[in-house]
């Protein structure tokens, strides 16, 4: 028996169905659901210096945690189930030494990790290091160290490991030190999975900027989506003056595996010093650019992909704008929703912290507006709530590394959630778990549809994917067959 609706109209309608939840997700207002701290947090271990999230895990990095060594550093791996966020895992490096600052970037792309530690030693002095864990190396549900990551021409104070990104099987590390275009000019190096043997990850290219300089520290910041990268390059000439830039690379431009430079993003009107680049996210067709001492107490450049290419489409700044707030301190960007952290904002105490959240067209067709303001239901002064920011569907993580709950400047790391979209197994954000969401995930799992409304909620069983297994579940639960979802 044939159905009178046919398969790509089905697709079309699962899709348009998608689409309407995935817009009605993301409408509501997101409120603190969890505060992490470590398990075992020391004083001025900088725990939420860096931050990154992936579906139901969020990672968290410590540069100067000494559990290993004195500021060896670490990265703390937290899994949300039914009863909420718990520590999971804490991650060191295999070969700690003091002062690495192991943790200073951390990155996160379903069951792989990848930390920086620019200040490691292993090639030379300061020459810096990236390291690679996945979930279920070393077994079931453990994270495991698989590969330490090394530039090929590794040189004293390099600080490779500054700044980290991953996206499916592509890392990209930056040494923003590195002297090629000349001292302190900066550079990034690729490397993908797989290169040089089965489960290697190995260089594929260094990219560098096509106009670099003395001095341009390219490589304090970068991101990676699919097939495009940015990297921020702080001192970077804009406009007649070291107002900064960043830069985009794609694949395959150049030759096949090649990284060729496609752009260079500048602000519209740069200033001296804006440090433009210093913080960057990168979503699909869209770019963010923080530029901390740019408008007067920061701003994040929003820049869109068209036909033509990339172009600036918005500066963002605060409704309420301070000097020296470090708007733009971290940025982060999914869909119709960008994250600003304000490392130094004083809107809820001096130098708490705040982060920022704009959604595509409020205000207006094409606008990005401030629509809330996030900070720490515990807010205190000096806390610097915002220093980093992440955003994974529904669910944004902002750290705090001078929080002093565990200690003095201990830090932690805050969980908000948009509003009852937090359940487990609702993939379409409605409020309960049926078999509209197994529909959805096995839509999802077959191609139907490119996206799912609330992706953090798909992943049934927390292994990172959102499958068929995931839609078996929610079945298995609707039936009566299952008690509850698995914790």
């Amino acid at each position: 028996m044939r159905f009178p609706h046919s398969r790509p109209a089905l697709a079309l309608a699962a899709l348009a169905l998608a689409l309407a939840l995935a817009r009605d997700a993301g409408a509501g207002t997101f409120g603190e659901e969890a505060k992490l701290v470590a398990s075992d947090a020391l004083a001025g271990a900088g725990f939420g210096q860096s931050v990154a999230i992936s579906g139901q895990t969020a990672l968290v990095g410590a540069l100067a945690d000494g559990g290993a060594a004195v500021d060896a550093g670490a990265a703390y791996v937290f899994q949300r189930d039914a009863g909420g966020w718990t520590e999971a895992r804490k991650l060191t490096a295999s070969d700690p030494d003091a002062g690495d600052i192991f943790g200073e970037r951390v990155a996160i792309d379903g069951a792989t990790v990848v930390v920086g530690a620019p200040l490691d030693d292993f090639a030379a002095t300061d020459a810096g290091s990236a390291y690679v864990f996945e979930r279920d190396a070393g077994g079931l549900g453990d994270w495991s160290e698989v590969a330490k990551l090394t530039p090929s021409d590794a040189d004293v104070d390099d600080e490779f490991g500054y700044a980290v990104a991953v996206d499916g099987d592509t890392a990209i590390v930056t040494a923003f030190f590195d002297d090629d275009g000349g001292a302190n000019a900066g550079a990034a190096y690729v490397f993908q999975r797989d290169t040089g043997g089965p489960d290697n990850w190995g260089q594929v290219t260094k990219v560098t900027a096509s106009d670099a300089q003395t001095g341009d520290e390219f490589g304090l910041s970068v991101a990676i989506d699919g097939g495009t990268a940015v990297v921020g390059a702080v001192h970077a000439m804009a406009g007649g003056s070291r107002a900064g830039a960043a830069y985009v690379f794609q694949r395959d431009t150049g030759g096949p595996n090649g990284w060729g430079e496609i752009a260079k993003l500048t602000a519209s009107a740069p200033g001296a010093g804006d440090r433009f680049g210093n913080s960057v996210a990168i979503d699909g067709d869209v770019i963010v650019a923080g530029a901390i001492f740019g408008n007067a107490g920061g701003a994040a450049h929003v820049f869109e992909r068209s036909a033509e290419g990339w172009h600036q489409a918005r500066t963002l700044t605060a409704a309420d704008p301070e000097p020296d707030a470090f708007f733009g301190s971290s940025v982060a960007v999914e869909g119709d929703t960008i994250l600003v952290g304000a490392s130094r904002a004083d809107v809820a105490g001096s130098n708490a912290g705040a982060a920022y959240v704009f959604r595509r067209d409020a205000g207006g067709p094409g606008s990005w507006g401030q629509v809330e303001l996030l900070t720490a239901a515990d807010a205190e002064a000096g806390d610097g709530f915002g220093v980093g920011v992440s955003i994974d569907g529904a669910i944004v993580i902002v750290g705090a590394f001078l929080e002093d709950a565990g200690g003095a400047n201990a830090g932690a790391a805050y969980i908000f959630a948009l509003q009852g979209q937090s359940l487990i197994g609702d993939v379409d954000c409605g409020g309960a778990v049926d078999a509209i969401d197994a529909a959805l995930l096995l839509q999802f799992g077959a191609a139907f549809i490119p996206v799912l409304p609330c992706p953090p909620n798909a992943d049934v069983n927390g292994d990172g994917r959102s499958n068929a297994v995931d839609a078996s579940l929610i079945l298995q639960l609707v039936a009566g067959l299952l008690p509850a979802l698995p914790p």
